[in-house]
């Protein structure tokens, strides 16, 4: 194994801690396949965190970034499900590590979240809320939530 793919970018073939690229994503110009062709059905959970299986061509191995988070945990696995057993035990270990140090795990998401968005989306956003009564924090929660368990239902529709 030659280390030039994701999975030397994750950790997991070399067991270092690469640095994360933080803008844009790169990844499918870098040999990276998502199993099964659909991103919403290549994430699982456990505890909280989510990664999304990506299989590395050159290293033909599955790999997983675990999102929303910006600690790096590395795993890997040469199917699927062993990608998603060793997610499981890495998680594990990481929470259980933290516990032994004393340390808070990082959170996938704080709640906080600061859109950025042209002034006149901005300003329909702002009309639209005060028109249902509500704080434009309020309502763009609320338009999130909607959204996202429309695609969630769309896509365990296109499944089924």
């Amino acid at each position: 194994m030659h280390g030039s793919g994701l999975a030397e970018r994750y950790g997991a073939a070399t067991g270092r801690t690469p640095a994360r690229k933080r803008s844009g994503t790169g990844r499918g110009s870098r040999g990276v396949a998502r199993a099964g062709g659909d991103q919403a059905l290549n994430t699982t959970r456990h505890k909280g965190y989510t990664v999304r299986v990506e299989y590395d061509k050159r290293d033909n191995i599955f790999v997983g970034p675990i999102l929303g988070i910006r600690s790096i945990i590395s795993f890997r696995g040469t199917t699927v499900k062993a990608l998603r057993s060793e997610f499981v035990r890495a998680i594990d270990n990481y929470l259980s590590g933290c516990a032994e140090k004393g340390s808070e795990p990082e959170k996938h998401a704080s709640g906080k979240l600061l859109p950025r968005a042209p002034p006149e989306v901005h300003g329909k956003a702002l009309a639209a809320a005060q028109a249902a009564g509500k704080s434009l924090n309020q309502w763009a929660a609320e338009v999130l939530a909607r959204a996202l368990h429309a695609r969630s239902s769309a896509v365990c529709r296109h499944h089924l």
